[in-house]
């Protein structure tokens, strides 16, 4: 199961907490993935970090969505 998540919400600073709340333990054991934005990562590099390394520590993956590759490409 993968998560979109907006910018505003992966850096509010109770987004893993709340984000963990939500999810069920039978679901922590999937395959489970939050995706966010290459911007999210350069707006504050040490606070996605900490976020990023909590969710792995919880097993949950990040995957970076291409929005604005897809958005400018060639068609």
């Amino acid at each position: 199961m993968s998560i979109n998540t907006s910018p505003i919400e992966f850096m509010d600073r109770d987004f893993v907490d709340r984000l963990l709340s939500k999810l069920r333990p039978s679901c922590l054991e999937k395959n489970i993935s939050v995706e966010i934005t290459e911007n999210v990562l350069i707006e504050n590099v040490s606070e996605s970090r900490e976020k990023i390394k909590k969710l792995k520590e919880y097993g949950i993956d990040i995957l970076l969505d291409d929005f604005w590759q897809k958005e400018h490409s060639s068609p």
